[in-house]
Parts: C-alpha cells; structure tokens; sequence
C-alpha cells in the first residue's frame, strides 16, 4: 500500500488505521473534506509518509498520529 485517497465523506480516521503501512508514502484528503478526528497511532511507523497536507475541517488530532520525520502542512 504505497498511497491512499481519503474520500470526502469520511469523518473519522479511527485509531491505528494505518499504522505501520511501512511502504505508505502519498494520503490524498479528496475535496471538499469532511474529516474531522485523525486518531491515535493512524500513520504512526509509516516512515515514507514524510509530507501531508492536512484538512482544514480536522479539529482533533490523537497522539502519535504521525511519524515523528513527517512534515505537516494545512
């Protein structure tokens, strides 16, 4: 699993969803998004996931959510 489309109507991205998808590298939030919780351990150990923009209608965000190389953008 290399890359992932988030579709818009999906609001919560659930604890250790996506966890140690070692070989993730792209996640696309399709617009306009819905998302509104990213929770704990979702990309956590996805050390290719190194850039992700983040929608804007997310108001919470778990702990280690992501991997700690990662470089978040809004």
């Amino acid at each position: 699993l290399a890359q992932i489309k988030i579709p818009s109507s999906v609001t919560h991205i659930e604890n250790n969803a996506f966890n140690a998808c070692i070989s993730l590298n792209d996640v696309l939030f399709e617009t306009p998004s819905s998302l509104e919780l990213i929770g704990d351990d979702v990309f956590n150990e996805c050390k290719l996931l190194t850039r992700l923009n983040i929608p804007s209608s997310v108001t919470t965000i778990g702990e280690n959510a992501f991997p700690s190389n990662i470089q978040i953008e809004t």
